[in-house]
């Protein structure tokens, strides 16, 4: 009867290891599953990574290949999404933005991307961006909007892309409508000119009509023997009218000439 007992004893033992036994085995089939998931989705992070990168999509690409590089991946992804993501990182380029008023830095400008507004831009930070063509703004109170256009290149590294605002000063000339207002007035040295010509024709007129009535008193008075300080003297009215008639159509001319140099330069 004892021996019995003990068999009896000892059945419901090995029954109580067998089912413990079978408890303490269900927990690495989980973790088997949760590991088979987790290589899933990093190989999954790996072909997403080089689909990106083909297309050039470098900055989406890195984020997969960071994903797949990490410790939770298994090891021959985590070398091949390393690998990867150091040729990325190679051939991202990046650019830095910068405003400046009369060549110094404008603290108080605001700068855009691509319509954003990238993070760290104000702070001088660089900007990682995807190859190609990109669109930088910049935006001031009291200065019209500046906008850049720029091809990051493959490898580019920190690019600098400037917007320059220029601040209006208030001049210390006169005011265009002054100076064309003094234009607009009639030329100086022509009128001098114009009215010397005609003082000069008038006195040669006067000359002429003065000799020609003395030359008739001689003619009616004495001829042909007059006095020949009287015949001198009407030779020098002659010959003073003849010069006044040159002078008179010279300066005539010359107002003319520089009537017309002065019209050209209005």
């Amino acid at each position: 009867m004892s021996l019995n007992l003990k068999k009896i004893a000892l059945g419901f033992t090995g029954g109580f290891l067998l089912v413990a036994s079978s408890a303490q085995a269900t927990p690495p089939k989980r973790v088997s599953l949760q590991s088979n998931a987790n290589k899933a989705q990093c190989v999954a992070a790996l072909d997403e990574g080089q689909s990106l990168q083909s297309s050039r999509r470098l900055r989406d690409a890195r984020a997969r290949y960071m994903a797949c590089a990490a410790e939770t991946c298994p090891g021959v992804v985590r070398e091949d999404c390393a690998k990867l993501l150091m040729d990325v990182d190679a051939a991202l380029p990046s650019i830095v933005l910068s405003a400046k008023v009369d060549g110094h830095d404008a603290t108080d400008a605001k700068m855009f991307l691509d319509g954003a507004t990238p993070e760290g831009a104000a702070e001088g930070r660089s900007i990682v961006v995807d190859p190609g063509p990109h669109v930088a703004r910049f935006e001031r109170t009291g200065s019209a909007p500046i906008e850049v256009k720029i091809v990051a290149k493959e490898g580019e590294k920190n690019r600098l892309v400037v917007g320059s605002f220029v601040v209006p000063r208030i001049s210390t000339m006169r005011e265009p409508r002054e100076i064309k207002a003094e234009k607009s007035g009639p030329p100086v040295l022509p009128i001098v000119l114009a009215g010397t010509g005609a003082l000069a024709l008038g006195g040669s007129f006067l000359l002429r009509a003065d000799a020609n009535s003395r030359a008739e008193d001689l003619q009616a008075r004495c001829a042909p023997a007059c006095d020949p300080a009287e015949r001198d003297a009407l030779s020098d009215r002659l010959v003073l009218a003849n010069v006044g008639l040159a002078v008179g159509l010279t300066a005539l001319a010359a107002s003319a000439v520089t009537w017309i140099i002065d019209s050209s330069k209005r």
